[in-house]
């Protein structure tokens, strides 16, 4: 499992065996240095990053 997640990306199948329904769903782990640089005030917006 951690050599899968490891990666860039990677698919995660899940079979609950209910029938032939699906769902599909995207995410995104922000990294430190993203957070860090768009953090700031919101309610002074000359002090939020990007």
């Amino acid at each position: 499992l951690c050599a899968a997640v490891a990666s860039k990306e990677f698919d995660l199948h899940i079979n609950l065996n209910l029938g032939k329904s699906s769902a599909l769903m995207y995410a995104a782990d922000l990294t430190e240095e993203y957070v860090e640089f768009n953090k700031g005030d919101v309610t002074d917006p000359t002090t939020l990053g990007g």
